[in-house]
């Protein structure tokens, strides 16, 4: 139950939430769920019934159905129906989703629906091919289709990526990805990517990666350069670093942007150790600084942690560029 708060336009409210879940046959579910908002003599929320059934170890089938019930009366209901296999080396899946014009108006009183009057149909399709001769270790192939309409039958989006990478038996590997897709916002838009992308060593955390993609995103062609490298050299010492080059034609906002990323970390001991964090992104001519010292004694229940930070570490945020100082101790007696 909540209060009216005098700060606040709320108004008091009781939220109930029934669940109510049985294992059915084997290792199947069936669940039953009700969420009500009750406040200024109406009831809010919505009701469904969900599934997960397997019939055989690899095929499964998931599915909900729901209403919601309030101010709207039409348009109130949603569902979405999911068969799937998978395998060791497979995957596969259909789903489709129905989300009523006003099913979200009345179920956000209890909740969060992003977007309603939606119907959406999205599969995935993956296969790896162990080879193993010929320099070739394995192949695979990864993909997924997307496409959604209005209720009303307005397209509104779709989305189709493919995938295609080989890993060789010298521990190098090669991949391609595309996407395409269309979007309508205040008007249609069509964008592309591609790349290409060249690896060492990809499936251990020591390795290499280089990519150059190449595309068209809402009208402004672009083109991008990226590569991270992870090292370790000896027992104490771990190196990070990552590069993003893009550049976008035309670019009346000076978007193109180089952006750097390093990490360091050495362990002294394993209870002795500093990690330092160093970000810079040309666009907005920013330089984010953090370092962490950390000295454990008396394992695991003495600690002191000293952190300095110039800026602020997310992508893509100019921030401010003041200093900051931390200083954690612990100690248990």
């Amino acid at each position: 139950m909540t209060k009216k708060n005098d700060l606040s336009s709320e108004a008091e409210a009781n939220f109930t939430v029934f669940r109510l879940k049985k294992d059915i046959f084997k290792s199947s579910t069936l669940g039953f769920l009700v969420a009500n908002k009750y406040t200024q003599g109406e009831n809010r929320g919505d009701l469904g019934l969900d599934m997960s059934l397997y019939f055989t170890e690899t095929f499964k089938f998931t599915g909900q159905f729901a209403a919601s019930y309030g101010e709207f009366s039409q348009d109130i209901f949603a569902f979405f129906l999911r068969p799937s296999y998978d395998s060791a080396t497979s995957h596969f899946h259909v789903r489709y989703t129905y989300l009523g014009r006003y099913f979200a108006d009345n179920a956000n009183a209890v909740g969060f629906i992003r977007d309603d009057n939606r119907r959406e149909l999205d599969s995935a399709l993956s296969k790896t091919f162990w080879i193993k001769k010929c320099l070739i270790e394995r192949v695979s192939y990864d993909s997924n289709y997307n496409i959604y309409w209005g209720v009303d039958g307005v397209l509104r989006s779709w989305q189709i990526d493919q995938t295609l990478e080989t890993d060789l038996t010298n521990k190098f590997s090669l991949g391609l990805d595309y996407t395409s897709e269309y979007k309508l916002y205040e008007k249609k838009f069509w964008n592309n990517e591609t790349y290409l992308i060249v690896g060492y060593n990809t499936r251990e955390w020591q390795s290499a990666r280089l990519s150059y993609g190449f595309g068209q995103n809402f009208e402004r062609k672009f083109k991008m350069i990226k590569g991270n490298l992870n090292r370790q050299i000896g027992e104490a010492f771990s190196l990070e670093y990552f590069l993003t080059r893009l550049k976008f034609s035309p670019d009346p906002r000076k978007e193109s942007t180089f952006i750097h990323i390093f990490r360091v970390s050495y362990y002294f001991t394993k209870d002795l150790f500093f990690k330092l964090f160093y970000q810079t992104n040309s666009a907005i001519d920013k330089k984010n600084l953090q370092f962490l010292f950390v000295y454990r004694f008396k394992p695991p229940f003495g600690l002191i942690q000293l952190a300095y930070q110039k800026g602020t570490a997310r992508i893509g945020e100019r921030g401010t560029q003041g200093h900051t100082f931390f200083i954690k101790i612990t100690y248990v007696i």
